[in-house]
């Protein structure tokens, strides 16, 4: 839905209100999906769309933010993923872009095949050391 919500900054106050808390949850990490438009990104299409994108999208866009505020305190054992649109298409075997806050990707979208391999990758590879945000598009 497009309109005004707060359940990603309802369920982030809740995981960081059970993980601050509890002593014995220290060790667990997250990876939060968000969205590229949060937080200090903005969306950069071209000609202006991005900002029509985002003014569509403001709500939504609001309560990822808020999420991701919410979160900065365990932000040392947190990985945010900010992708791009998500697709049903199937993944395209590239390997995910990863762009900076400011830069416009060279893809407007992602499949969700391939942020739930880097999802996986964070969880399961023994590489995620919390302490960052990446965002993601597919590579042309």
């Amino acid at each position: 839905s497009k309109s005004a919500n707060d359940i990603r900054h309802a369920n982030a106050k809740a995981v960081a209100s059970v993980l601050q808390d509890n002593p014995q949850y220290q060790h667990i990490c997250l990876v939060v999906i968000s969205s590229n438009g949060a937080g200090p990104t903005k969306i950069k299409v071209g000609m202006g769309i991005g900002k029509a994108i985002a003014f569509h999208l403001r709500h939504v866009l609001r309560d990822h933010t808020y999420q991701e505020q919410t979160l900065q305190p365990l932000m040392d054992r947190t990985v945010i993923l900010r992708p791009t649109a998500l697709t049903d298409k199937p993944s395209n075997g590239a390997k995910p872009f990863y762009f900076g806050d400011k830069e416009k990707p060279p893809t407007i979208n992602i499949s969700r095949a391939d942020v739930a391999a880097v999802v996986a990758e964070e969880v399961c590879g023994g590489t995620s050391t919390g302490g960052k945000t990446i965002n993601l598009t597919n590579a042309k």
